[in-house]
């Protein structure tokens, strides 16, 4: 069969991140275009030409595509419709697999872009009902996944601010206020700027620790959601 080379590539690419998050897949890029060949009664939002531009979408896919023959169907061109329970078993196993990856990563675009799927599959009557909970909490978790991950980004945006605020007092401290201070007092015991300078290393090393705190102040990350 010939086959697009970025269709090769993407498969390549999305095994290797699967193996990167400990997972291995033996699907190939003959078979993912089979399984786009197939009949299927549901709309297809995007193509294979579409999803091979995006990752994770191609990690879904072949984790889907790899379930399905690990349950001993072959890619026909009726294995969607006629074996609509399994195959939902598939994208199930899929789904945990990609978002597992997208909250490794920190990946907030896909999870955005993809919480919205995972409601509707809860809400989707042609699921069953056992599904339909797991997908319920897979949505669940992935809106926990999408705070958190806010929040960290939030952490880091303060700890600059802080941080470029600490640094621009600590050099108008030593650029202005030390040499104004040595200039108005000088004793046996050193100059009013050498109390200055000391004052602004402690109350630097204050914020600096106080920081460190902060940024490890977690209570969980987006990934512990699919440990």
């Amino acid at each position: 069969m010939a086959l697009d080379p970025e269709i090769r590539r993407a498969v390549g690419d999305a095994k290797d991140l699967l193996r990167k998050h400990g997972h291995e897949c033996e699907t190939t890029p003959e078979d993912l275009v089979l399984w786009f060949e197939a009949d299927s009664p549901f709309d297809q939002n995007f193509g294979l030409d579409v999803i091979i531009k995006t990752p994770l979408l191609v990690v879904h896919e072949l984790v889907e595509i790899e379930q399905v023959k690990k349950m001993g169907l072959a890619l026909t061109k009726d294995v969607i419709i006629n074996n609509l329970e399994t195959v939902d078993d598939a994208h199930m196993k899929a789904a945990e697999v990609e978002f597992e990856i997208a909250a490794s990563k920190n990946d907030l675009t896909h999870l955005l872009a993809r919480v919205a799927n995972v409601k509707m599959w809860s809400e989707d009557d042609t699921v069953t009902q056992a599904n339909r909970m797991l997908y319920r909490d897979m949505y669940d978790r992935t809106l926990d996944a999408i705070v958190e991950i806010r929040n960290t980004r939030r952490r880091g945006r303060t700890i600059v601010a802080v941080a470029a605020a600490v640094v621009a007092f600590d050099l108008t401290v030593l650029k202005w206020l030390v040499p104004w201070a040595d200039e108005r007092y000088v004793s046996n015991y050193g100059t009013l700027g050498y109390v200055f300078t000391f004052l602004t290393v402690v109350v630097t090393m204050i914020v600096f620790l106080g920081l460190v705190a902060y940024y490890f102040q977690h209570e969980s990350y987006a990934s512990d959601r699919w440990q």
